[in-house]
């Protein structure tokens, strides 16, 4: 049965306007969020949040919500995922679907570091003998994290008084991905063939673009007279190798990092 605008006339108060809903007015989806909430050297966790208002004065039964994603065009993902919670009356109603994207798992190579993700969704919603079918779809460009490249550009040193010498190096820096990189608490370390060096630290807090390239200075500071400053002083730099660990910041979370 329809309920309708009702005004009623209370002895004592004010004039109140009772509003009511049909009861057949199904829910709307009324926003859609997507929201990395973190990654890794091998993928990205990507939440899509659906915001659903009900309208009715009474709940509904948990909803069900089947869906697809696809990456640069391609099927990724698939499935049919039934919620816990009723949809409660008269507000919105928040669902969640976490999905994982491993990079290992995608077909095609990245443009720049970036790939296309699109989801299409069906949110089931049962009513009585029916169900409602809100559908739904959610596009975007998902940047992705590849390990960057390191090596060393320079090796120089200088001294200092009370015996300490200064050892500069240059590393150079290549991040193929589509995620900026800040590496400030990286530490490197300099490999000869029978001494290591280190560990370097950056002289400025680093940051490499999407794509693109950087050289960063790094300083260690060693009691002069050491015999790994005789290397620096041989320039040769096509003999060494670069060891780096600590932790690479991005604005989706932290990955630890250890070049070896």
């Amino acid at each position: 049965m329809m309920r309708i605008v009702s005004v009623c006339l209370l002895p004592g108060l004010l004039l109140v306007a009772c509003v009511s809903i049909p009861l057949r007015t199904p829910p709307a989806v009324a926003d859609i969020q997507v929201r990395y909430t973190g990654i890794d050297e091998h993928g990205v966790n990507v939440e899509y949040r659906f915001t659903i208002h009900h309208p009715a004065a009474y709940p509904l039964a948990p909803p069900r919500l089947r869906y697809d994603v696809t990456v640069n065009g391609d099927s990724f993902a698939s499935g049919d995922k039934l919620f816990a919670k009723e949809l409660m009356p008269a507000r919105d109603n928040v669902l969640s679907l976490p999905v994982r994207i491993s990079y290992g798992d995608l077909r095609h190579a990245t443009v720049r570091g970036f790939v296309r993700i699109l989801l299409t969704a069906d949110i089931l919603i049962p009513h009585g003998p029916e169900t409602w079918k809100l559908p739904v779809s959610c596009s975007g460009v998902l940047p992705v994290f590849r390990p960057p490249e390191f090596r060393v550009g320079s090796m120089d040193t200088f001294d200092h008084q009370n015996g300490w010498t200064s050892a500069r190096a240059r590393i150079d820096v290549h991040n193929p991905g589509g995620v900026e990189l800040e590496l400030g608490s990286l530490r490197y370390w300099i490999v000869f063939s029978d001494t290591t060096a280190g560990p370097f630290r950056a002289t400025a807090r680093p940051s490499v673009s999407p794509v693109a390239s950087a050289r960063i200075p790094a300083e260690a500071e060693f009691r002069s007279g050491n015999p790994v400053l005789k290397r620096f002083h041989s320039r040769m730099l096509s003999t060494v190798h670069l060891r780096v660990q600590g932790t690479i910041e991005t604005e989706f979370g932290s990955i630890p990092i250890q070049r070896d």
